[in-house]
Parts: structure tokens; sequence; C-alpha cells
């Protein structure tokens, strides 16, 4: 909007927008996109009122898990990368891992990251940094009797549909997994246990009681007494009872 213009009637005098970024800001457009991503813990403005969440982990693991699936998908496609932004930096700003002074930085990075060529509209994300600046700022939200920061703690649910991840997907992610994937790598996990304290699989144990069902009938067939079978084959009288 031109508020004034020297010298009456003449036209204004216009600029490209990156001559304006270049004359007023402190750095360069350009010198903005070249920083790299942050990944060390930073504190925001208000350290002071800062509170610890325990679920910074869960949002680290849930960044590096989006970061995984565009890796599986060989990218992002057009209509996709502004919900792979305004997630990946939620869950940046939920881990401590960049604060709302650096968020517009990261914005920049990501971007980069996501589509060399692609250019956003900041506005887009002008929730997600209000929301960040009522996290740092120690807020809470109340909802059903728990309290949650400000920024999104969505479920696994939610983000499964959203990016529409399939199970195959799945199995190569850390935390955003279906009920059905962690009920797998549970009894995965318990079969590993098993075996690491002695326990064979169950298909052997199965051909191993045969064979020993077998020796035992053939062996009483051929006179021998209960006790003399349970030596023989290195049972219980007991074991051989039950067999019998």
């Amino acid at each position: 909007r031109v508020l004034h213009v020297h010298g009456g009637t003449a036209s204004p005098l216009r600029y490209k927008f990156e001559e304006l970024c270049d004359a007023l800001l402190p750095v360069s457009r350009w010198e903005l996109e070249s920083k790299q991503l942050k990944l060390e813990i930073t504190q925001g403005s208000k350290t002071s009122n800062l509170r610890s969440f325990s679920g910074r982990r869960l949002a680290w693991d849930r960044l590096n898990d989006l970061r995984k699936l565009v890796e599986l998908r060989g990218g992002v496609v057009e209509g996709w990368r502004m919900i792979h932004m305004h997630w990946h930096l939620n869950f940046l700003l939920l881990s401590g891992a960049t604060n709302s002074a650096q968020m517009w930085y990261e914005a920049i990075a990501l971007a980069k990251e996501l589509d060399p060529n692609w250019s956003y509209y900041k506005k887009e994300l002008s929730t997600l940094y209000r929301k960040a600046r009522a996290y740092e700022a120690g807020e809470r939200i109340e909802f059903n009797g728990k309290q949650y920061p400000p920024l999104y703690t969505p479920k696994n649910d939610h983000l499964l549909n959203l990016f529409e991840i399939t199970n195959d997907e799945q199995k190569l992610l850390r935390t955003i997994i279906s009920e059905n994937e962690a009920h797998r790598r549970a009894a995965e996990r318990e079969a590993a246990r098993r075996r690491a304290n002695g326990a064979i699989p169950r298909d052997k144990y199965e051909a191993k009681a045969a064979k020993l069902r077998e020796q035992v009938v053939k062996l009483r067939a051929e006179g021998l007494s209960q006790r003399k079978i349970a030596t023989k084959v290195g049972v219980s009288q007991q074991r051989v009872q039950q067999i019998l």
C-alpha cells in the first residue's frame, strides 16, 4: 500500500522482495536459507517459565519417523509439503530441539530439504508460532482433567491416517505404529527373551516331543518297564507315565 509519494503525482519506486529484504534485514535471505537445521537442544527466551515435558523423547522419535517416511517415499510430492513442514516443526519445537525464535530459520532449512524449489507461505505457520510461544511461556491446556502443552500432541492413529502410513512402512518406523504392529513387536521381543533363556521354538519342541513319544511307545512294546524306559530315554518315570 502506498502511503506517500515524494514529488507530487510521480509513480512510486518499486523494489523486488529480495532487494527489500537485503536492505532492511540484518542478514540476507540467502544466508538464512543456507543455515543448517539445528539438532542440539536449545532453550526458549523465557527459560524460567519453561516446564520439562516427559514426551520430548517421543516428539524427537516421531520427527525422525517422519524423516524416515520421506526417505522411504523418495521425497514429498506436491500437496504434502506443508503437512510435512507443519508436523516436522511441531515435533522439533515439542522435543526442545528448537524454539520460537529459531523456528523461522528451521522452516527455511526444512523447506529446502523437502523441495529446493518450494516457496511456502509464512502465514500458514502463524498458529504454530503462537503455540510455540505459549509452550515456552509454560502455558498448559486442560482437557478431561489432564494438562497438555499448547503444541500439538497427536495420537498415533491420527498420524497414521493423516500420512496414510502402510503396514510395511510401519515396520521401519520407531514410534508411529498401530496397536497391531506394537503387539507384533512385543511378541518378537518375548520370543527373543525366551530364546535367550534357553527356550526352543515351538515347532522344534513339538518335533522333539513327537520323537520322545515314538521312542517310549516302541520300548514299551518291547516289554521294558516304565522305570527302564525313563532311564533309557533320559526322562522321569512320571513323564513316561504321561506319554503312555
